[in-house]
């Protein structure tokens, strides 16, 4: 069985950076074999020669050597800590290392053992990559002197440039998306509408046609869901292509949201409850009714969707002299904080709604809808009090 100082040796000998033993005063007392490969010499040479041979260190610690009375100023200095040096082989060549000096006692005497690691290859790598960073930062330049160009040709601003990038940005992620999302969101409703379809040949059979009519309102659902998603892309696919020019009509905000409530009630179980209310005299309004009922009815739905089974959803209006205010309130879920910022996202999705079957386009196509229409959107929630959103619009028409 191999002794202590044996398996020391070993490991010393075989260590894939060089070691080094000085004494107080810097004369090598040790070395092994890396160290030797790594300098050019053979241990023989380096024995009882000032560690200076093949070190050289940065000014401030030179001078900390050369403060008189203090020879090991420098070694006390650098003790316990990783420094860089100068390496210097037998043949005069310099290469770059990283040096960590250790106080050791041994035999009541105290040594100092330094292992250097070559970082010749690092630095390179360092160089290689700063050299890369540097033609990057070129060739990063010469895009934004040409994307400069073409912003004064195009003669738009700067907001509109960042604008396209970001909407560039959001269609490729959209056409990566896809694939995996519409695999799964489409495989419910086409597995819905294949079972449905094959259970009612079953029961025409039997002509059963309370369960026939239950199994034809199941395929319309799937239809109909299928239809949303495919919607929602195609929204989003024209909002990208610009195709989406909000068209401004006067109505009624009362009976249209009376409306759109009634429709909604449809959706609801028993004990999700919808109220409106509307404040002050005014009721008429100029907006895109289209585009106003698609953000109504995504937050009425969401609302409804993301609820418990007891519920209260509340739609309130305003007008004044200024603006056109539209708050929906519920009880809900809630949104995780962390997951708030980026809500709006094409595809995103709270963690605590992944077990609810949708596509995450809904509410970037609302925020969108209602930029379009020179609106903003704002919102608080909270997973134990539920969801705020409202809808800020500038007054077009006169009261």
């Amino acid at each position: 069985m191999m002794n202590n100082e044996a398996l020391l040796h070993a490991i010393i000998e075989n260590a894939i950076d060089g070691i080094i033993n000085i004494d107080q005063k810097g004369i090598i007392k040790l070395v092994n074999t890396r160290l030797c490969e790594l300098f050019g010499y053979q241990s023989r040479e380096l024995i009882n020669e000032q560690v200076e041979t093949l070190l050289h260190f940065k000014d401030e610690l030179s001078r900390q050597k050369h403060v008189k009375n203090n020879a090991d100023t420098w070694i006390i200095n650098i003790t316990g800590k990783e420094c860089e040096a100068t390496g210097i082989k037998k043949d005069g060549s310099t290469f770059p290392v990283k040096l960590a000096l250790r106080k050791v006692l041994c035999n009541d005497e105290v040594v100092f053992t330094a292992v250097i690691h070559d970082l010749s290859v690092e630095k390179k790598m360092a160089e290689q990559l700063m050299e890369y960073t540097n033609n990057l930062e070129s060739v990063v330049h010469d895009r934004t002197i040409e994307l400069q160009k073409l912003i004064a040709q195009l003669k738009i601003s700067q907001n509109e440039a960042e604008d396209l990038l970001e909407k560039e940005k959001e269609i490729n992620q959209a056409r990566t998306y896809f694939v995996s999302m519409a695999s799964h969101e489409f495989r419910s409703p086409l597995s819905c509408i294949q079972l449905s379809a094959s259970l009612i040949e079953r029961y025409f059979n039997r002509l059963d046609k309370e369960k026939i009519m239950m199994h034809l309102h199941k395929i319309k659902a799937s239809v109909k869901d299928l239809t949303d998603i495919l919607g929602d892309f195609l929204s989003v696919e024209q909002i990208e292509a610009g195709k989406i020019i909000p068209i401004y009509g006067e109505f009624d905000l009362v009976i249209f949201c009376e409306e759109l409530l009634n429709e909604m009630r449809q959706l609801t179980n028993k004990n999700q409850k919808l109220f409106y209310n509307h404040a002050g005299i005014h009721t008429i309004c100029l907006l895109d009714q289209s585009l106003l009922k698609y953000c109504l009815s995504n937050l009425i739905s969401n609302a409804i969707k993301y609820s418990r089974d007891i519920c209260l959803i509340e739609l309130e209006t305003k007008i004044d002299d200024k603006e056109y205010e539209i708050r929906l309130k519920d009880n809900g879920i809630g949104i995780p904080l962390k997951d708030q910022e980026h809500l709006f996202e094409a595809f995103f999705r709270a963690d605590n709604t992944q077990d609810i079957p949708g596509t995450g386009l809904g509410l970037n196509i609302v925020q969108r809808y209602v930029k379009l229409m020179n609106g903003t959107i704002q919102f608080k929630s909270s997973e134990s009090s539920g969801t705020d959103f409202k809808l800020i619009f500038p007054l077009f028409s006169v009261i």
